[in-house]
């Protein structure tokens, strides 16, 4: 592994962490709404806006690089990190249908993230982190399944253990609900359903990963325009879509599933909550800038073992 390829992972590590801390550091923050009550900030979808207003910003960023600075363009950051022989090499797709593909990975992207999201309003930030791990058994298996890689019998052991582990966690969460005071020994089944928000996210994010190295790897999109597409697209779906239906759905969110502008009230009630916020939105784009570079320079199941490397810092 080269010392970049290290950097990155380390960077995963690092802003990964960073990004479930402070975004569950957010849904226990507490601050004045549209009511004139003071409430818990459990705003899932916000957080998932955040992610894409994150990588929308990358996107902003490596246009401005590359019309200020048009030498960029040939340096080796700025080119696709994989670069593929002409025996193995696809017919070259327009640039505008490479971004439009892009939109595949970010529709599932914008399901899992919000599922995600709200797993850990209702589970704890260390549980979340830990069934993350249910990634590498859906990436393993995704790789071998459409991208044709091979797995020798050590790396199914692997994943076994990754099965056995996740659903030791899962059922000892909910197994374990029923021992806190206060539940008079009946299972949380608003915990239940986190846990399962949780395992369904990493299905979907799984996929998102295999996808993004097949955008990578074979039609050769640079790694900043895969994740500022990404973002663009996910943002657009979010504020066209998602934000009018979860407006629109019944919800315990001043009578809605989520109310914005109840969330912009909050924002501005608090400076904590929206610095917290900003370190969220700060740590989402670093996060998957260096979690696009791994699966480039490595693959994406490289990128969730990495990832899965977080529960020791989240704990």
């Amino acid at each position: 592994m080269s010392g970049t390829a290290i950097l990155y992972a380390l960077s995963v590590l690092f802003f990964g962490s960073l990004n479930a801390l402070s975004m569950k550091a957010q849904f226990l923050m507490t601050s004045v709404g549209t009511d004139g009550e003071v409430k818990h900030f459990a705003k899932p979808w916000f957080g998932t806006l955040n992610v894409f207003t994150a990588c929308t910003l990358v996107l902003l960023y490596d246009m401005l690089v590359r019309r200020l600075l048009p030498q960029v363009q040939k340096s080796k950051s700025m080119e696709p990190l994989i670069t593929i022989s002409d025996a193995d090499a696809e017919p070259e797709r327009p640039h505008w249908l490479k971004c439009l593909l892009v939109l595949i990975p970010a529709s599932i992207d914008v399901v899992a993230t919000g599922f995600g999201c709200i797993g850990m309003v209702l589970v704890p930030a260390s549980v979340w982190q830990m069934l993350r791990g249910a990634m590498i058994i859906f990436a393993a298996i995704f790789s071998v399944t459409f991208l044709r890689k091979k797995m020798f019998l050590y790396g199914w052991f692997g994943v076994t253990l990754c099965v056995v582990g996740v659903a030791t966690v899962g059922a000892a969460s909910i197994v374990g609900s029923s021992a806190k005071p206060g539940n008079g020994g009946e299972t949380d089944w608003g915990l239940a359903f986190g846990v399962g928000m949780i395992l369904f996210a990493q299905v979907l994010q799984a996929a998102q990963m295999v996808l993004e190295e097949w955008l990578l790897k074979t039609v050769n999109l640079p790694a900043l325009q895969v994740i500022g597409w990404e973002g663009l697209w996910g943002l657009l779906i979010i504020v066209f879509f998602v934000y009018p239906l979860v407006y629109v759905l019944p919800g315990n969110d001043g009578g809605h599933m989520e109310d914005p502008v109840d969330t912009v009230t909050m924002l501005s009630n608090s400076s904590g909550l929206f610095t917290m916020a900003l370190v969220y939105t700060f740590s989402c784009a670093t996060y998957n800038v260096a979690g696009i570079k791994v699966t480039g320079l490595l693959s994406s199941v490289h990128r969730v073992l990495i990832e899965a490397s977080r529960t020791v810092c989240v704990w």
